[in-house]
Parts: structure tokens; C-alpha cells; sequence
């Protein structure tokens, strides 16, 4: 039996830079190992017709698939559909099924369409397209609230191309007065201190109530380097929250190793 050789291509400036993880290289890996078929090169590369073309060319010598994830998104720097058309001599063309898909889902999120949400749906000629019905089919809507990661969840969500779609923004509730003031925390619901499965929740209905999102997610830990006089927990201690409609789960993380950045 012929083995079946894969080649993956990661695109995206963000990706080159740090300032977002390439989640998608590792699970085509393993999902395509499960497959049976070997995995004989990765690349990551900026959002540059040229590098991609580049890369193509490398990629078909050793490999019989080639796989390319990113520069897909709505905004102008995302290139991949028109360089892959000009690559296999191909032009793109409008797909109506995926503009109406996209039209309902901007306006079941109250925004009104524009161009760069209408090129989302072009394609070329040439392609089978296979229609994503996972994620934002239902058009859910997410926000967060964060004390001890600051901020950062909100930073990696916008960091994604077309986040603006559904996520509807963030409040970085450090102080105890932001956690009452803005997301409704009792002095009752702070009495055991500010790390905790309960507040968490509490954050996360919070901004849900503030921000009328369907999804939500809360943190709140101690980062150090020292221990919280309040709080009762090592530092290293972080609690999660998800928020739904019918939904709510929490979970208390435990990093004793790991320095403020990392937590």
C-alpha cells in the first residue's frame, strides 16, 4: 500500500510574531497520523502571496496533500483565496450559499454587513467548498471577565480574524470596587476573599448581565509573586467560569510552578 504524504502551511503574521499560538499544525498532525497518513513537513509563514507560492512549490515535491490553515478572515491583509486562484490559474467567484450564511449570522449579532464580510464568502471557481456548521452557526455571542489574567483572554479572541462577529468585549475587574460596581459582586459574595468557583461565577453572570452575551467567560487567581493577605489560597491557585443560557461550569487550576506571567 502507498503511503499518503501531508505537508501543513500556517499563515499568519500574528503566528510569526507570538503573538498567537498555531493550535491548528498540532491537531492536523495528530488527526492525520491517526489517518494513516505521514506527516513530512510544517511551515508557518506571513500573510505574503509570494511566501505562500513559495511554499507550494516546496510543499508539492514531497508531499501528496497539502493542508493550509489561516488568511482566511474579513480583513484586507488575509490573501490566501485570491494567491491560491492565481496559483492553479483559477478566479474567484461569489458562493451564495455562504453569503447568506454570513448575512444571518452578522445580523442575528445586530451589525449590518460590509465588504469585507461579503469577500468572506468568495471562492474559486474551481474549489469544493466544505461548509463550516460548527462554532458560530447558532450565532452565540461571547465576552469575558478577567481579574488575574488581566485582560489577556479578551487580547488572544481579538487577536483572531473576524472576532468582531461575536465577541462583544471584556471587563478586567482587578479591584474588588469593579467587581461590585460593575458586575454586581456582594460584599457577601467577597467575604471568603476574591479566588474563588463562586466569585468566578458570580464574575461571569456578571458580565453576561452587563454586556447580554450568550457565552461568558470569568478568571479570577492569585498570581503572586506573593501571597494575598485576603485571599486563603497559594499563590498558583486560578478559578474558571463558563456562563451559558442553561449552562454553567467552574473549575479551581492549581500552577505552584509557574511565575506571575505564566499564571
Amino acid at each position: 500500500m502507498t503511503e499518503i504524504k501531508a505537508y501543513i502551511i500556517t499563515i499568519g503574521d500574528e503566528i510569526l510574531i507570538g503573538q498567537v499560538s498555531d493550535t491548528n499544525a498540532p491537531y492536523l498532525s495528530k488527526s492525520l497520523t491517526k489517518l494513516g497518513i505521514s506527516v513530512v513537513g510544517k511551515a508557518s509563514i506571513p500573510d505574503e502571496p509570494n511566501a505562500l507560492i513559495k511554499q507550494l512549490d516546496f510543499a508539492k515535491q514531497s508531499a501528496d496533500l497539502v493542508l493550509i490553515t489561516g488568511g482566511l478572515g474579513p480583513t484586507k491583509d488575509d490573501k490566501t483565496k485570491q494567491t491560491i486562484a492565481q496559483y492553479f490559474d483559477d478566479e474567484l467567484v461569489l458562493d451564495q450559499a455562504s453569503l447568506d450564511k454570513t448575512t444571518a449570522l452578522i445580523t442575528a449579532l445586530g451589525s449590518k454587513m460590509n465588504s469585507l464580510n461579503v469577500r468572506q464568502a468568495y471562492r474559486p471557481s474551481k474549489a469544493t467548498l466544505l461548509y463550516n456548521t460548527i462554532g458560530t452557526a447558532d450565532g452565540w455571542s461571547l465576552s469575558t471577565a478577567e481579574s488575574c489574567t488581566g485582560g489577556y483572554i479578551a487580547s488572544q479572541i481579538t487577536a483572531l480574524s473576524g472576532s468582531s462577529a461575536y465577541f462583544k468585549g471584556s471587563v478586567v475587574a482587578y479591584d474588588a470596587s469593579v467587581k461590585s460596581s460593575i458586575l454586581g459582586l456582594t460584599s457577601e459574595d467577597m467575604s471568603e476573599g476574591l479566588v474563588s468557583e463562586s466569585v468566578a461565577l458570580k464574575m461571569a453572570m456578571g458580565v453576561q448581565r452587563q454586556l447580554k452575551s450568550d457565552v461568558t467567560i470569568a478568571t479570577t487567581g492569585a498570581a503572586g509573586p506573593l501571597p494575598s493577605p485576603v485571599d486563603k489560597v497559594p499563590v498558583g491557585t486560578v478559578c474558571v467560569a463558563i456562563v451559558a443560557a442553561d449552562y454553567q461550569w467552574t473549575k479551581t487550576l492549581f500552577f505552584p510552578h509557574f511565575d506571575r506571567e505564566d499564571i
